[in-house]
């Protein structure tokens, strides 16, 4: 506690912020790093340390402009930003007010408790922790982020300004591996700026209200053991300088205590003097935030809970040597962290616990602009982000650094496994019992079926029972008592299954609601798992394809003629028909039932099995029935389909649409899962308005918002509703007015849902169709997107 207080008195002491105290005395034993992905994000694949990679940037924020984004960096834009979730945790000596930097696979930070980190970038994934490269102690707390640039490691402490060796080797030594600094430079006050490198200079700030420039090499006005540096030229500001500076086109921006955002010209004297600012820019509070330049544009942050935008010209809106805002931004409480610019979003933490997403240019006239996405973190955000390799890092005063990512930015790639129940409520399987109306339940996957821990999407059928109440499912990383998205309906008395392809939540597990129309009901849910993607290369990547019928037992398509028989698997060929080649391990399709003459359900796998202990699509007599497929293939690119009666004499007509294949290699497409998004609703004008005709194909966008452009192929949940006669829906990338496969079966009455993993149309497009045996029908149809292929 001594030396808890000591630092709490040195903040007192330099006029820190009171309401940052209060937080690092609730927060100086948290001292952990967490690094979280929502479901499924696309990194490069993992770099290994000191191996550059080239969308990492150099140093601190990615250069002097401090946007904190590198140009390689296409992923993560407007268009997706709302899907960005967390990945990996590494321990920290106390409170992170420290920003990452990344470079050549490394990711490098601080911490109030005095010590540098050095990480692997990619060092776990799925919410693993991590253990750093190297550490290296400093004389006092580091609020300053480290900045890198030719093998040096740059990094204001509470005494100095220190040069560190970035791969970890001069100066280093012990296991686990410190090291001591290669020179430092002395101010003449605290340094909790971040230090920026260009053309050959150090630029940092002090508490002493000065503007600082070193040599970056550690020569000029260098000297002594250990080596201490002299400033090249020094800059004057009216209050001190918690803001870390950015260079752009021979100007150097810093911020200030004194309200005031200052422009410096680079080399302004090069003799050790002072220098005057070319202009200065006034702000409604203290500058703690570090200013970045884009496209002309300085952003930085305000203790009046606003961001700011000036031109960073100093002419737009500038007279006297003073600018306006082109723009401003207001947030709930103070920000102090600095802002990262990418694809068009200007990124910004505040002290009311959330990250902000803006619009560049979201308002040239001067007003007020909106954000396009935020996220809650645990406590205060001082740290600023920094975006890259389809990441945006962000640490927060819960003492942990996070990793936010689009679901689906990882590269994930699919393992298949064979059918395995993991949740059934009747028997407490998966350790939850009978569903209530509204009451959201959760249940472990990761571990479970053979789901490994670092999973982060899994493959399944969702099955519900017993209802005493029609309504629906729905199922998802995230609890929800009452979610926007369904994955299954269904009416009163009826066993009834929906595929699923989902993005699994923290530590694994999937949520299931119940949703009735009162809180009254309950239900009994299955759940079998059929397959699982990670966040690597290790598994099957994954190609599109048109839909094709590869099996018909009314004419015998397939090798299979005449009705199955209950509890008699029968086998046919998948490989080589329908697109799909001999090297294919698993496939994704539609199972179609048809004339059976009892109620029952269809188990498909890659195993024949008469007796399956698993379920694939259950339906009653009398009901044309389908549900999707993600399964495995067997050795010899088969798949065997065993239709099980409560007796052995029934019989049923079996059909199968192939739309896909994974391939154990890398010639595919990787997949990303996201939180469910809905893309189409005629009801109310979602992607296309009024209901479908009968045999009208209609097609709607879906690439552009949470699914990038470069998608070839998605995942979702297809429902027709208020249909008024009973028919097919058919969904695929051409548009067909009369098509040959179908998606979802349906008669007049049901709301009813199939799950579909389907290839994108051109332009990122789906053409959905509804198929009556007339020409005068309607329907009303959804469209829930859950993830999405890229190549």
């Amino acid at each position: 506690m001594k030396s808890l207080a000591f630092n709490l008195a040195s903040l007192s002491s330099a006029r820190r912020p009171h309401r940052r105290g209060r937080s690092l005395l609730a927060l100086a034993a948290a001292g952990v790093l967490a690094v979280a992905m929502m479901p499924g994000v696309t990194l490069a694949a993992p770099a290994q340390p000191g191996v550059a990679v080239a969308s990492d940037w150099p140093q601190f924020r990615n250069g002097p402009r401090h946007q904190g984004y590198d140009a390689q960096e296409l992923e993560v834009s407007a268009s997706n930003v709302a899907s960005l979730g967390l990945t990996w945790t590494g321990a920290t000596g106390g409170v992170v007010d420290s920003s990452p930097a990344i470079a050549n696979g490394v990711v490098y930070i601080g911490s109030m408790g005095g010590t540098l980190y050095a990480y692997a970038a990619d060092c776990a994934s799925g919410g693993g922790t991590c253990t750093p490269l190297w550490t290296a102690t400093t004389g006092g707390y580091i609020f300053s982020s480290p900045a890198v640039a030719n093998g040096v490691v740059y990094v204001g402490s509470k005494d100095l300004l220190y040069a560190f060796d970035a791969t970890g080797v001069t100066g280093c030594s012990g296991s686990p591996k410190i090291c001591s600094p290669l020179w430092t430079g002395a101010t003449g006050g605290l340094i909790d700026t971040s230090p920026t490198v260009s053309g050959g200079a150090v630029y940092v700030g002090s508490y002493d209200k000065e503007l600082y420039a070193f040599d970056a090499t550690g020569v000029t006005g260098c000297g002594g053991s250990p080596k201490t540096c002299s400033p090249l030229w020094t800059g004057a500001t009216g209050g001190e300088i918690h803001s870390s500076p950015a260079v752009a086109d021979g100007v150097v921006y810093v911020g200030s205590n004194d309200d005031k955002l200052y422009a410096y010209a680079v080399g302004c004297n090069s003799g050790g003097g002072t220098c005057s600012p070319l202009w200065t820019g006034a702000t409604g509070g203290e500058i703690y935030s570090s200013p970045a330049v884009a496209n002309g544009v300085v952003y930085v942050g305000s203790f009046d809970k606003k961001l700011y935008a000036f031109d960073a010209a100093g002419v737009t809106g500038c007279g006297g040597g003073t600018c306006a805002p082109l723009w401003t931004a207001s947030t709930g409480g103070s920000v102090l962290s600095s802002p990262a610019v990418a694809n068009g979003v200007v990124y910004v933490g505040s002290e009311d616990h959330k990250l902000y997403a803006y619009a560049v240019g979201c308002n040239s006239g001067g007003g007020p602009c909106s954000p396009l996405w935020t996220s809650i973190a645990g406590d205060i955000i001082n740290s600023s982000p920094a975006v890259a390799r389809g990441m945006v890092y962000v640490g927060s005063n819960d003492g942990e650094l996070r990793a936010f990512s689009l679901s689906g930015v990882l590269p994930a790639t699919y393992h298949a496994l064979t059918p395995s129940r993991i949740l059934d409520s009747r028997d407490h399987t998966g350790g939850l019992g009978i569903f209530s109306s509204h009451a959201a339940q959760s249940f472990q996957v990761a571990g479970q079926g053979g789901v490994p821990s670092n999973a982060i999407a899994v493959t399944g059928n969702l099955t519900v029972t017993q209802q005493t109440s029609a309504g629906f499912l729905y199922i998802g990383p995230v609890a929800q008592n009452n979610p926007t998205s369904s994955t299954l309906n269904f009416p009163l008395g009826d066993d009834r299954a929906n595929a699923v392809t989902v993005a699994l939540g923290a530590g694994g597990t999937l949520s299931v609601t119940y949703a009735a129309s009162t809180l009254g009901p309950t239900a009994q849910v299955i759940f079998d798992v059929t397959g699982y993607f990670t966040p690597n290369m290790s598994g099957a990547t994954y190609h599109a394809l048109t839909p094709s019928r590869i099996l018909d037992s009314r004419d015998g398509t397939g090798g299979l003629s005449g009705a199955f028989s209950s509890r008699v698997a029968r086998t046919f060929t998948v490989t080589g028909h329908g697109g799909v080649p001999a090297g294919a391990i698993a496939v994704t399709g539609n199972l179609t039932v048809t004339q059976q003459t009892s109620g029952g359900f269809l188990s498909i796998g890659p195993v024949a099995q008469n007796n399956p202990t698993s379920s694939t699509l259950n339906f009653p007599l009398g009901d044309d029935r389908a549900n999707a497929v993600t399964v495995a293939l067997s050795g010899t690119g088969t798949l065997s389909v065993t239709y099980a009666a409560s007796t052995l004499g029934p019989t049923a007509q079996v059909i199968f649409d192939v739309t896909g294949y994974f391939t154990p290699d890398a010639t595919g497409a990787t997949y990303r899962a996201l939180t469910p998004t809905r893309l189409l609703d005629t009801r109310s004008s979602t992607g296309l308005a009024g209901a479908f005709s009968s045999h009208v194909a209609r097609t709607f966008q879906v690439t552009g918002g949470v699914v990038p452009a470069d998608a070839i192929a998605v995942t979702g949940n297809l429902t027709v509703t208020q249909q008024t006669s009973g028919g097919f829906l058919s969904i695929g990338p051409v548009a067909q007015n009369n098509p040959t496969s179908s998606t979802l079966n349906f008669p007049v009455g049901d709301d009813r849902a199939n799950a579909v993993t389907v290839a994108l149309g051109t332009g990122g497009t789906l053409s959905v169709t509804y198929a009556a045996s007339t020409l005068g029908p309607t329907a009303q149809v959804i469209f829930d997107v859950t993830g999405y292929f890229v190549p």
